[in-house]
């Protein structure tokens, strides 16, 4: 196994960025670099850049950049650690035990990964027994659900005693301990352990990387509740679970849009009909979670609402998270059949196809639905009424007031043309809704440090900067460029990744200095910096150097002249001095700097200072 340092580098030698970015947003050559729509905000022209060579990203709209483990931290909203093994999971790197974060009692995230996977291949060959798994395969078959998407959902079987999981589990030397924080074992009031699913058709649930996460079941026998999802654990929460993404992912991408149903069987039969773009929401209402996700996939969203499912009230939840994250959402109905999975086995994918293109703009439909409420009225009252009501509707759906201004402007755009009524118009019936709460800017992946408050401080980020676009020009400062003087935390902190990489490698360059940071912030701001750096030639590079290099010089000058006059000043003043030879040498220097300046000379400087001697 190896140690963290020779870990990163493993995995940035066997990952590429373009490679996984690609899997959420597509990408187009412009030139040296890669161009495509931001995954973390909403944006119709792109403005997403990355650079393949150097395997850094930066988006010009929001701010965000860094490298690959920075992408990752951000896509799944977790800390570095996690993002160290994702990716260490992806290269197929082994993490030692120190890389790990805090364990979750005393099994770690990874360790539930692990046990879901041992516990998913058991139930599979549960389900492939010729006796044991006759029954459900009989089930399955009975749903029209192929051999082929039995084994690529990796569908399988808890069937037998109370501990037939975790007698096998242990022979397998895989502790209780471990069963019990995977959910996949319970403790009894008794303290007895026993199997968490049993008689039930098992489906794993895994994330959009294909880890195993959870189980859903299916009850087999006269059981009250008929599915049962794993209790949450440190590696598994509902609300932000979609069934089938691992296999969906790719096709939402490419289509940029996504059809949500709420069954496992929902989802299987949509892919085995060839809709590969299907997820599942674990058998709940679509959630703020569940459009956090699906924003950096896609633009759209296709809600499929079961025959039995009220309309209106579906539709008024998927308007609110569809409104908040800037998705569209549409909404479909299989009337006449149960669910999609009955659709689709009774009509066929092409009347699948249908019901899709017909999907109603989920807006449209709740504007339609109030309308309805007020008979038709035409007045100008009954007009005024319902317009308010609606906007009211959608201003406490989307949180208006809470929402950045991009967002908020798609909304006004969208109502305006619905409404018919001009887009300030319905900004301030928003904002009067919303007790005009005013707009936030968008959402910022970093606040830029302000501005350098000095001639010295600026040279140094300007060094800095152009350091990071030509490492070389390091070895010229040494130690005369020092992190320590830099007054602004951000500027510093990258400083002294540089200092410290140049100290134990004798060089660095910006995949380096990436891999040591694990704060986004700070990532997004080296990514800036190196941004501004890349525009310029190594001509314009070198005397933007010579330049902020002579600056930083009389800086330090002008700061030891106005020391040493400050000692000289006490000293006349009568204070206590250094001895006569040390204050004659200090004197004489104080003379030869100030009579470099114009119109002051050496006699003059002396004079100044004549009464210190």
């Amino acid at each position: 196994m190896l140690d963290f340092s020779a870990a990163k580098e493993r995995i940035r030698e066997r990952v590429d960025l373009v490679d996984v970015i690609s899997e959420h947003t597509p990408l187009t050559r412009r030139g040296r670099n890669l161009l495509g729509l931001c995954p973390f905000h909403q944006e119709k022209t792109p403005s997403f850049s990355v650079d393949a060579e150097r395997q850094f990203f930066k988006c010009f709209g929001c701010g965000a950049g860094g490298d690959v483990f920075s992408f990752v931290q951000r896509r799944d909203g977790v800390e570095f650690p996690e993002a160290l093994r994702i990716l260490a999971d992806r290269a197929g790197v082994e993490l030692t035990s120190s890389d790990a974060p805090a364990k979750v009692g005393a099994s770690t995230r990874a360790d539930i990964a692990r046990v879901n996977q041992w516990t998913a291949h058991f139930f599979a060959k549960r389900l492939n027994d010729p006796r044991v798994g006759e029954s459900a395969r009989s089930y399955l078959a009975g749903r029209g659900i192929s051999l082929e998407s039995v084994h690529r959902f990796g569908l399988g079987l808890a069937v037998g005693g109370y501990d037939v999981v975790l007698k096998a589990a242990e022979s397998a030397k895989i502790n209780r301990r471990q069963l019990i924080d995977a959910a996949v074992c319970k403790v009894g009031t008794n303290g007895s352990v026993y199997d968490t699913f049993r008689d039930r058709l098992m489906f794993p649930i895994r994330d959009s990387s294909g880890r195993h996460i959870a189980f859903g079941g299916r009850t087999l026998v006269n059981d009250d509740a008929k599915y049962l999802n794993s209790p949450e654990t440190a590696l598994f929460c509902k609300r932000k679970s979609l069934y089938g993404l691992d296999l969906a992912r790719e096709t939402i991408v490419s289509t940029r849009t996504a059809i949500v149903v709420e069954g496992y069987t929902d989802c299987i039969a949509c892919h085995q009909y060839g809709f590969t773009n299907a997820i599942a929401t674990l058998g709940t209402s679509v959630t703020d979670d569940h459009m956090m996700v699906l924003r950096r996939y896609c633009d759209t969203v296709i809600l499929v609402l079961d025959a039995d499912v009220a309309g209106a009230a579906a539709a008024e939840r998927a308007l609110g998270v569809g409104l908040k994250h800037g998705l569209t959402v549409r909404l479909a109905s299989t009337n006449g059949a149960k669910d999609p999975c009955d659709f689709l086995q009774t009509s066929g994918a092409k009347e699948f196809t249908s019901l899709l293109n017909s999907a109603e703009d989920a807006l449209v439909f709740q504007w339609q639905r109030t309308r309805e409420r007020y008979d038709g009225g035409e007045t100008q009252t009954i007009k005024r009424q319902v317009t308010t009501e609606f906007v009211s509707l959608v201003a406490e759906l989307s949180q208006f007031g809470a929402i950045d201004a991009i967002q908020q402007g798609i909304i006004v755009g969208q109502l305006a043309n619905l409404l018919e009524l001009p887009a300030e118009r319905v900004r301030g019936l928003l904002y009067d809704r919303t007790r005009r709460v005013r707009p936030q800017v968008v959402e910022a992946a970093t606040r830029r440090p302000d501005r350098p408050r000095s001639a010295e401080q600026a040279a140094l980020v300007e060094i800095l900067r152009l350091m990071i676009a030509q490492p070389g020009l390091y070895a010229q400062l040494g130690e005369e460029f020092d992190a320590d003087r830099i007054e602004e935390p951000a500027y510093r902190r990258i400083a002294e990744h540089m200092r410290a990489l140049a100290t134990k490698r004798g060089g660095f360059d910006l995949a380096d200095l990436l891999s040591r940071l694990t704060d986004t912030n700070e990532a997004d701001l080296l990514t800036d910096l190196a941004t501004e750096g890349s525009r310029l030639d190594s001509e314009a590079i070198d005397a933007a150097f010579v330049s902020a290099v002579a600056r930083l010089r009389e800086s330090a000058e002008n700061r030891e002249t106005h020391r040493l006059t400050a000692l000289c000043r006490q000293t006349a003043a009568g204070e206590p001095a250094a001895d006569d030879s040390d204050m004659r040498e200090r004197l004489a220097l104080v003379g030869r700097r100030l009579a470099g300046r114009r119109g002051f000379s050496h006699a003059r400087a002396i004079n100044e200072f004549g009464r210190a001697e």
